[in-house]
């Protein structure tokens, strides 16, 4: 090297006798066998300058060539070891860049435009690995200096072994290369952790077994590294494994990672915090339970890279049990839930409990369908401190949820929550056809009310009863329908109307004898409850038939600050479809007052989801004389077919 640099000297120096001496003097120094080399090789470049013009960039390319040939001589000798031959090449290139300098190469205006990716040094190493025989550089790799070789070296030759089909000769390979990255040796660490960063796309794409592996010591090695600069590379070849596992679905490995980043976190909380960040796993829970829930089938690992996360894991699941409207949906959702185990049902239990209004009103469903014994002691103390609209969205929540039971706990909260709620629940307790609610029910019949109901309440329960098809509620129901007062009947048609129509389907023979003398005509009939079908898909069904308008009708709210015109064109005695001149959130309220040719017909409602352009609602409390209207109006246009 020293006497290229000297013959460089000559083209490039004013006082070239010198320069020329100083050549000499360096070619004579050198042993015979070195002096032939050098000569035979300056010939050779002498010879191509016949055919073209040579610049001086050639002479730097002698030089690596050279260097690359005598290290690969002594090692191929045995004089140098496989860990000896990077320091032999720094020593090389200092003098190959003292040519470089000297000759005023182009290299650093290329370095400017971002043309060169890697050092000089780096080049040597690579291009003298790249010439060792294949049956060295499988010895190198397969002992405790593997990491001398650069990395993409590593992947060139793994890659022909599995090209080749020699798999178990490459998993070697990468298992022994990711093993450096725990030696003794800090240059060892060094080189192994910057190797794995470049190789973690090779590691997951040939075994994701392999890439436990490498996420297992450099894991290991971020609780214990103490160099600053070393634990910089370690936690990125850290981040860079895991960022591989989570991109090639590989969970188990996923799983591993969040464990040990547990164990960083009790002796390096901030480092912990930071790697958790740049990993960016939590951020890809959501992709993860979607394509879950998509293959009706949980991935191998998936429930324990949750289960490493149970807060996110659970915020997800809710949102998405909430939103099914598909009884297969729900249960597959609550299947992946419950599989979490007891770390994510206690973030549950704590979020319903004593969480903000906002997160815990999203958890009750889920917690209802897998701790409802935990939701029967936290909800009725919590519930009359929510909102109308939370109080709304939570009894839904919990008839939706499929959890056989869900009675009790809906009529736990009746007391607890706003009036205009109240019809919801009883509603959904008849929904739920279970025996259960029988006693409550039967007194809500009676007239017993929670504080601040309307008689509308009477009229859901007996509904609800009718659906239960309870034997005992006969004698209930008959009371209503056969008391009188000096004048008429005792009760309002529409809750004589309710209770014939609920025992129709206990002792249809005596509902036959009575009709004619019950002043309910046979058409008023027709608008039943509708019962609930068994094995239905949905998660919630309809409990009225609704009928299609024949002429929409106009609408106006007159609660609220700026009034809302609605086009109702479908309605039910529950509620119906309508066309709004403004936007409106589900849950809110709404005073209406329906125009009917020269009638009025007044109702309270909730407004509901939208529906391609209309918005449904549904009635919470109506008066007696006004459902009657809405009855007849209903009657008198299932001329049609109603709609089922």
């Amino acid at each position: 090297m020293k006497a290229l640099t000297a013959f460089g000297k000559v083209g490039t120096t004013q006082n070239v006798a010198a320069a020329t001496v100083e050549f000499q003097d360096s070619v004579n120094k050198l042993p015979a066998t070195s002096q032939s080399l050098l000569r035979s090789a300056l010939a050779e470049m002498a010879e191509q300058g016949k055919n073209k013009k040579l610049d001086q960039g050639v002479l730097v390319q002698l030089a690596e060539h050279l260097a690359i040939r005598f290290a690969l001589e002594q090692f191929e000798r045995g004089e140098v070891k496989v860990n000896a031959v990077k320091k032999m090449l720094d020593r090389l290139n200092q003098e190959i860049e003292a040519l470089r300098q000297i000759l005023g190469q182009h290299e650093d205006k290329m370095a400017e435009a971002g043309l060169l990716a890697e050092s000089h040094r780096e080049i040597l190493d690579r291009q003298f690995w790249a010439n060792v025989p294949e049956n060295a550089k499988r010895e190198v790799l397969l002992s405790s200096e593997a990491w001398c070789i650069p990395p993409k070296n590593v992947q060139s030759y793994v890659a022909e072994l599995i090209e080749q089909g020699e798999m178990a000769d490459a998993n070697s390979i990468l298992q022994n290369y990711a093993r450096c990255a725990d030696s003794e040796d800090a240059d060892a660490r060094k080189r192994a952790a910057t190797g794995l960063s470049e190789l973690a796309e090779l590691y997951a794409k040939t075994d994701p077994k392999l890439l436990g592996e490498a996420l297992r010591y450099v894991g290991l090695r971020l609780s214990v590294e103490q160099d600053q600069d070393l634990q910089s590379l370690v936690s990125a070849a850290f981040v860079r494994l895991c960022q591989e596992a989570a991109a090639k679905r590989h969970f188990g490995a996923m799983a591993q990672a969040l464990d040990l980043l547990a164990g960083v976190e009790s002796q390096r909380p901030g480092i912990a915090r930071a790697l958790r960040v740049k990993m960016g796993i939590e951020e890809r829970v959501p992709e993860f339970v979607d394509e879950a829930l998509r293959a009706r089938q949980i991935s191998v690992g998936l429930t324990g890279v949750l289960k490493q996360l149970p807060q996110t894991a659970m915020e997800q699941l809710a949102t998405r049990f909430n939103r099914c409207q598909y009884r297969e949906d729900l249960e597959n959702v609550a299947n992946l839930a419950h599989d979490l185990g007891e770390e994510a049902l206690q973030y549950l239990r704590s979020t319903v409990r004593g969480g903000a209004p906002a997160e815990a009103v999203e958890m009750v469903g889920l917690l209802v369908r897998l701790d409802p014994t935990a939701a029967g002691v936290f909800l009725p103390a919590r519930v009359r401190d929510f909102p109308r609209q939370a109080q709304d969205r939570i009894i839904r929540q919990i008839s939706a949820c499929g959890l056989p039971g869900r009675s009790r706990i809906l009529l736990a909260v009746l007391d607890y929550v706003d009036p205009m709620i109240m019809p919801l629940v009883v509603d959904e307790a008849g929904m739920s056809e279970e025996r259960e609610a029988l006693g409550r029910l039967l007194t809500l019949v009676d007239g017993d009310l929670p504080a601040g109901a309307a008689p509308f309440l009477r009229v859901k329960a007996i509904e609800a009863l009718g659906r239960l098809r309870a034997s005992e509620s006969a004698s209930a129901l008959k009371r209503i329908l056969e008391a009188r007062k000096l004048f008429g009947w005792a009760h309002p048609q529409e809750m004589r109307i309710a209770a014939i129509q609920a025992l129709e389907k206990l002792e249809p023979e005596w509902v036959k004898g009575f009709l004619p003398v019950s002043g309910i005509e046979g058409s008023d009939l027709r608008l039943a409850p509708l019962d609930v079908p068994h094995n239905s898909k949905f998660v919630r069904n309809r409990r009225h038939t609704r009928v299609k308008l024949q002429k929409p009708i106009s609408a106006v709210s007159t609660n609220l600050k700026q009034n809302c015109h609605l086009d109702i064109r479908t309605a039910s005695l529950s509620g119906g479809l309508a066309t709004t001149s403004m936007h409106l959130a589900p849950g809110t309220q709404v005073t209406l007052k329906l125009q009917l040719g020269l009638r009025n017909l007044q109702a309270t409602a909730l407004m509901r989801d939208y529906r391609a352009q209309d918005m449904s609602f549904e009635f919470v409390d109506i008066s007696m004389d006004e459902r009657a209207k809405l009855r007849r109006l209903l009657l008198e246009n299932m001329e049609r077919p109603p709609e089922r």
